[in-house]
């Protein structure tokens, strides 16, 4: 593979230096098993400043300052990556300055010491010293989850001054595009002459460049890593296309090719260019897609880096001969490559990274039985990260976490592994200990464990798991989507959108909408296109732009709840032309396959028509025969009111007494409001409506429809203070519902008015709200 820039500089200075941070981190070493090594924990006390000192900057530092010092050390090198003398001594006073604004970059004082060497300036030794405890730190501050967790930096410049270091030769690199959304990680792969061992390195600066952008307010979201990530390879594929980044963008282009042959036979050409994660992608794609037969193309594309020895293309090329797409499956073949991985890396790694890619393809994928004998064995001696592989593999075939397994993963947990602090909170959860279970996950999420972050947030959130806390649930939920997680993306995008009258929760609502709608994520892009619906101010949509998410959504996702929603503006005419024939057309196909909604809300089209109110019933009926609670609600609702053409108050009746006791809230709601509205004076109790709304009133005392019923049924009880009370609050809650029309607003201030005069509110069957 082509060396980026600076990577073919001097190398060897400070190869003991590096060599001993392996032997200290977890990613290179199994000896480590039984907690933190006692060389690492006086490391961090004596390196304390440089943990404060990256705080400093991530919380404070300024963004165009702390990039302009890279810039500054490129203007140092010559074309051939060495240091410049002349230039050294020319920039001096700007070095100085550059290194007191940015304390924590290691290509920053790399080069600076370099410079000092170059110069014969006495600070050499002071500049190397730093850069000494920069690069101790680098490796300590990493959480223990065998190097899964890349390497702070904020530049790549960072990087190439860690591998320069180490003295050792640099194999490839490539950026993994599949890597945690939180961060963009840089691979590099080295060689150990002294061990005979190869050493992947992984780095990230993605995530330290947007804390960094932390006064943009865009920066907030995800959907910003991904156009920052975007722009970057970009830029790199303009300027540098033979270096990481511009295979990167090589492999964006091939991925983007519209049809999978498109695809392949350009990610077969970046392959053969020197990209090696295009060949490593190549297998994917064959994968998923097999009845494209490209195993033949992946095997091809990998063999030139397996021949090298490189251990990522020993273990998709196992991958590739295991999955028979396109060419005869071999186990032996695959096994002989794993073999080769576990020489090159040691400690089962290449059996691990094998197996880690076998969990993403569930229980089913046949790459496990390839390597359980092995990994089993290995987690019985203490190799903590086949024992959460082993452990994963399990619950992934439905058995819980006993025995065995859970003792591993306890000891995999105290010895830091996120993934097992995860396991093995879950598994206290679901022993009932669920406090126990708590506090490992917020272990596991602390080291930013994204399925932990986006767990906790939703328990806390919904109250399923540990009791509901919504204020602590929202961070976890944020740093959760920033992870990558959609799902929560969604939640915190939902719960921003029920506040519409403010500014900011309509901003913070959209924001997260649009990151998680970025990623293809359905309930997203609806609930996007819904905001959008309200016509709000600041937001990038109208009700026009609502309509064509909805359309394209339907015929391009096939989303019924897009089409009914489509169809609901095509019967309005809002943010489109109106045109009932059209959306009735919509409703007609999805209630016709028996979706429920869809025949609720052909029903209601139908309804208003007088001619065809028949048909309206008859389908409502069909969606009501189901028992689905909803469409009887609705039922009633159409028998109380003559949605039909004729009431039907007695059958109304029945059926909302049915679901009350189902305790179904919108139905008790519904019923309570017949009870206290209606004229026939054999229906009317109030007393029977206030203990139906208590039934249903567990939290939810600032419901609005609750207490403009409460209201009335006060009211029918001639307690007309109490009722005035109650619809006051339900008017100034309706009152802050942009949705809420304002002859609806009007009808509950007529409804105040008379409680206030002593008078109760009756409704006529057939012409109510």
């Amino acid at each position: 593979m082509t060396e980026h820039g600076c990577w073919n500089r001097r190398r060897g200075l400070l190869g003991w230096l590096c060599l001993a941070c392996m032997s200290m981190s977890p990613a290179f070493a199994g000896e480590g098993a039984d907690g933190p090594d006692s060389a690492v924990a006086a490391t961090a006390s004596l390196d304390s400043g440089i943990a404060q000192d990256w705080k400093s900057l991530l919380e404070r530092g300024d963004y165009n300052a702390i990039y302009a010092t890279y810039a500054l050390a490129s203007e140092l090198e010559t074309e051939q990556g060495e240091v410049d003398a002349e230039q050294c001594r020319r920039h001096a006073a700007d070095i100085e300055k550059a290194l007191l604004v940015n304390r924590v970059g290691m290509g920053l004082w790399y080069a600076a010491h370099e410079c000092a060497v170059a110069t014969q300036d006495p600070s050499a030794t002071a500049r190397l010293e730093r850069f000494e405890a920069l690069l101790r730190y680098a490796f300590a501050a990493r959480v223990r989850d065998d190097g899964a967790t890349p390497i702070r930096v904020l530049a790549e410049r960072d990087a190439d001054a860690v591998v320069m270091a180490s003295g050792q030769e640099l194999l490839y690199a490539y950026y993994d595009r599949f890597s945690n959304p939180r961060n963009f990680n840089l691979y590099m792969g080295l060689w150990d002459a002294e061990t005979n061992r190869e050493r992947i390195l992984v780095f990230d600066f993605l995530d330290s460049n947007v804390q960094l952008r932390r006064d943009l307010g865009a920066a907030r979201f995800p959907n910003f890593r991904r156009q920052l990530v975007k722009s970057f390879v970009e830029d790199a594929a303009k300027t540098a296309p033979h270096t990481p980044a511009g295979y990167a963008d090589a492999i964006n282009q091939a991925i983007a090719q519209p049809t999978i042959e498109q695809r392949r036979e350009a990610l077969t050409q970046t392959a053969a260019d020197g990209n090696l994660e295009a060949a490593m992608s190549l297998v994917g794609l064959c994968l998923h897609v097999p009845e494209q037969h490209c195993g033949g193309e992946a095997i091809d594309s990998l063999l030139p880096y397996a021949e090298r020895h490189y251990a990522p293309a020993l273990v998709l090329l196992a991958v590739a001969y295991s999955q028979a797409s396109g060419t005869a499956r071999d186990d032996k073949a695959a096994r002989a490559l794993l073999d080769a991985a576990d020489e090159r890396l040691g400690e089962r790694r290449g059996r691990i990274m094998f197996a880690a890619l076998s969990t993403l393809q569930g229980k089913t994928s046949p790459m496990w039985p390839l390597v359980r004998k092995e990994l089993q064995k290995a987690a019985d001696g203490e190799n903590f990260p086949a024992a959460i592989l082993v452990a994963t593999a399990d619950i992934s075939a439905g058995k819980p976490l006993l025995d065995d397994n859970l003792k591993r993963v306890l000891a995999a947990a105290k010895a830091g592994y996120p993934a097992a602090q995860f396991l093995y909170g879950l598994a206290m959860v679901d022993h009932g200990r669920a406090e126990a279970g708590a506090a490992w996950l917020e272990h596991a999420a602390d080291a930013d464990f994204t399925p932990a972050q986006s767990w906790l947030g939703k328990a806390l959130y919904t109250g399923k798991g540990m009791p509901a806390d919504v204020d602590r649930a929202l961070p976890w939920l944020a740093r959760a989507g920033h992870g990558g997680d959609a799902a929560a993306m969604t939640l915190l995008g939902r719960y921003h959108s029920r506040d519409a009258d403010s500014a900011t929760s309509r901003e913070l609502a959209q924001g997260w909408l649009q990151s998680a709608a970025a990623l293809g994520n359905l309930d997203a892009t609806l609930a996007l296109a819904e905001l959008y619906e309200s016509g709000a101010d600041g937001l990038d949509g109208d009700a026009k732009r609502a309509a064509s998410i909805y359309r394209d959504l339907a015929e391009q996702r096939d989303s019924a709840v897009a089409r009914r929603r489509w169809a609901r503006l095509l019967r309005s005419g809002k943010g489109v032309e109106r045109d009932p024939v059209k959306a009735e057309s919509l409703l007609l196909g999805d209630a016709q396959k028996n979706d429920i909604a869809s025949q609720m809300a052909l029903a209601s089209l139908l309804f208003a028509n007088p001619l065809r109110r028949g048909e309206g019933l008859a389908w409502l009926e069909k969606a009501s025969a189901g028992g689905d609670a909803g469409a009887r609600g609705e039922l009633a609702f159409a028998l109380w009111y003559g949605q039909s053409g004729r009431a039907d108050p007695a059958r109304a009746i029945q059926l909302w007494q049915q679901l009350a006791r189902e305790n179904n809230v919108d139905a008790s709601n519904n019923y309570a409001w017949a009870l206290c509205t209606g004229t026939d004076s054999s229906v009317s109790d109030g007393i029977s409506g206030i203990m139906l709304l208590q039934a249903i009133s567990d939290g939810r005392s600032g419901w609005a429809g609750a207490l403009d019923t409460l209201a009335a049924c006060h009211a029918t009880t001639g307690d007309f203070s109490a009722a005035a009370l109650a619809q006051q609050r339900a008017a100034e809650l309706f009152a802050r519902m942009p949705r809420a029309s304002a002859r609806f607003k009007d009808r509950v201030a007529h409804r105040l008015s008379l409680y206030t005069s002593g008078q109760r509110y009756i409704e006529v069957i057939g012409g109510g709200d």
